[in-house]
């Protein structure tokens, strides 16, 4: 068989694996909602895969300021069959502080309540955005209660991942005051991130571009972020990307957020505290601790990290039950 055809079959046969279904414009408000401008912006696009099941899913709120563009698919997270939500909210002048940030939750709410219909897991919800949509992001992990409208807890929500967020109030909010703060602006209310020291219980992932030349005041607000989220003991990580603007951060941060996805750096094992089998191993830097598979099964045996089978995952539990992903098998 030529080699030419031999790839047009692979190609094919692995299209009908995992076939990819868009369906756009789906309404996340009530049915019996009159407000005009609401119908009109309140709504999302999902890209899912018909003949998979309980798969992860991104729900990405866009940029511009709070004041304009439009919902797009990411299209990174599609590369590890994860679903992917992109919805629209509205926009300021013809909407104000609240509107967008209550939009933002209800489509989580929404997401939560239907993503199973289209084969997601809802303990596995990554909420993230990027400049403005990322500042919806955070928001919706730090201020409890618009999610809690909807009786979801913002530290059931899997991840949340923010690409170069705004984290003090937002200038267009400050615009909407009459108040031209800008980016680098210093005004915390109960609109700005930063205004909730809490202690987040799920994944927060912050990134930013070089500092440099990102936004004004985005490199100092997200270390400010993570030195608070850092000391109250919340699972923090942040990334600044050298070199790269706030127009370029997004995609880097993006793809770099992809791949510790698909190393397992965010999974961690079902725990099953019965019958521990301790092993010891020089590889793991935190000395004795147990074996698990990420469906939570022990390992009895020590295994040889390079002989780990495909795809299998395993995870290292210490003495003080910290949970971290070690190895995947490629």
């Amino acid at each position: 068989m030529k080699p030419t055809l031999i790839l047009v079959l692979v190609l094919f046969f692995c299209s009908l694996i995992s076939s990819q279904t868009i369906v756009k414009d789906i309404s996340y408000v009530s049915s019996t909602e009159t407000d005009a401008y609401r119908k009109e912006r309140c709504k999302l696009d999902i890209a899912y895969f018909g003949d998979l099941k309980n798969r992860p899913v991104a729900i990405y709120f866009h940029g511009g300021g709070l004041t304009s563009d439009v919902k797009s698919l990411p299209g990174y997270y599609r590369k590890l069959n994860y679903i992917e939500v992109a919805p629209d909210y509205r926009l300021s002048p013809n909407a104000k502080c609240p509107a967008y940030l209550e939009d933002a939750a209800e489509a989580i709410a929404w997401v939560w309540n239907n993503i199973e219909r289209y084969g997601g897991d809802k303990s596995r919800i990554i909420v993230t955005g990027y400049s403005a949509g990322a500042y919806l992001a955070t928001m919706m992990a730090m201020d409890t209660t618009y999610l809690k409208k909807y009786d979801i807890s913002s530290d059931s929500i899997w991840i949340y991942f923010s690409e170069s967020a705004q984290m003090t109030t937002h200038f267009t909010i400050m615009a909407e005051r009459g108040i031209n703060s800008g980016s680098a602006g210093e005004y915390i209310d109960k609109y700005a991130p930063l205004y909730y020291k809490r202690s987040v219980k799920s994944y927060v992932v912050l990134a930013t571009g070089d500092r440099e030349l990102d936004m004004a005041g985005r490199y100092d607000q997200n270390t400010k972020m993570y030195n608070m989220l850092e000391s109250l003991g919340v699972k923090v990580t942040y990334w600044e990307f050298p070199g790269e603007t706030h127009a370029t951060v997004g995609s880097v941060a993006r793809a770099k957020f992809v791949d510790e996805l698909k190393r397992g750096m965010f999974f961690k094992a079902v725990v099953d505290k019965t019958d521990s089998v301790y092993v010891n191993d020089v590889d793991f830097e935190e000395g004795v601790g147990t074996l698990y598979t990420v469906m939570g099964s022990k390992i009895k045996d020590n295994p040889v990290l390079s002989d780990l089978k495909k795809g299998v995952c395993y995870i290292y539990r210490t003495r003080l039950n910290k949970f971290e992903k070690i190895v995947k098998g490629e």
